[in-house]
Order: structure tokens, then C-alpha cells, then sequence
């Protein structure tokens, strides 16, 4: 070694082995969160035809959602509530002991709708059951008494979820 050139200190594999297990364990980690949180056991849910009325939807976007059938639970949304249903379709684990009302009547006007909209409500009482990271506080597990808004122009088009909540 010359003047110009400074003693740098040697890490030999004890330094290398630390950061492979490291790296592995970290890989772990990752793994067994997908494996906890991915929507595995996915069940085809038949999409109702084109007259089906609003009981009949929301009692197969339900189902969609506990059989984790992404695709037929976005098939039942409108456009503007296609990411709510898929982000519901992925986290939740189970919907159990459901029970589904009769559809209520709402005047279009409460949804900021034109008043030749047909919007219906209809409330849905449910065990719910989150997957494991996946709730972020403001639903609790347990019974829940949940609605869905669902709107239609025209006796044509089918019935799609537009909202859901509580209120």
C-alpha cells in the first residue's frame, strides 16, 4: 500500500452472510403478507341478466363479494363505483348471515341525479369479516347493518350499484 492510498478495513463473509438472511428474511416477510391478503379461493358468481331488480343484484354483488369474484362484483357496479367494489371484492375475507330488504324508493334529486333516474336503496344486514391488513378502521368486524344505492335511466338498462354505506 502506498502514502496515497488509506487502510480501508476488510469485511469478509461474516458481513456478506448478514445480508443475505437479511434480504431473505425480508423476502419472507413478503410472502407470507401476499399469501395473508391475496384474494385466493375465488368463485364464479353468475351475473344476473339485464331485468334483474335491485334485490337480485345486490344479492349477487354480495355473494360476489364473499366468493371473491372481482369480475362480477365490477360487472354490477356503475362506472364510478367499479374501484369501490373491486378494493371490497379484495379485502374483504366473509360475509355471513346475510339477510337483504326490500329496495326503498329515493327521489333522484338526494343523489344529485336527473329526475327521470329511477335510484333505489337497499339496506343489507351482514357478518362482516376482513382480510388480515386489510381493514382500515372505519367498518368494524362483526354483524353490520350496510345500504346500496343503485340506479338505473330507463326501464331498458339494468340496475347497477352506484353507492354503499350507512345514513
Amino acid at each position: 500500500m502506498n502514502d496515497s492510498q488509506e487502510a480501508l478495513p476488510r469485511y469478509g463473509g461474516a458481513m456478506r452472510r448478514t445480508a443475505a438472511v437479511a434480504g431473505t428474511g425480508a423476502v419472507m416477510i413478503g410472502v407470507a403478507a401476499a399469501a395473508l391478503t391475496y384474494p385466493w379461493g375465488s368463485t364464479d358468481v353468475p351475473l344476473p341478466d339485464a331485468t334483474a331488480e335491485p334485490v337480485e343484484v345486490v344479492t349477487s354483488y354480495v355473494a360476489a363479494l364473499d366468493a371473491h369474484d372481482c369480475d362480477t362484483a365490477v360487472a354490477l357496479a356503475a362506472p364510478s363505483f367499479a374501484d369501490t367494489a373491486r378494493d371490497w371484492c379484495r379485502n374483504v375475507a366473509g360475509l355471513n348471515n346475510v339477510e337483504i330488504g326490500a329496495p326503498l324508493d329515493e327521489d333522484p334529486g338526494w343523489s344529485g341525479l336527473s329526475a327521470d333516474t329511477e335510484v333505489v336503496s337497499v339496506t343489507v344486514d351482514f357478518d362482516l369479516d376482513w382480510r388480515p391488513l386489510r381493514a382500515d378502521g372505519s367498518l368494524p368486524e362483526g354483524p353490520t347493518t350496510w345500504g346500496y344505492r343503485l340506479t338505473r335511466a330507463s326501464v331498458d338498462e339494468p340496475w347497477r350499484i352506484v353507492d354503499n354505506g350507512v345514513g
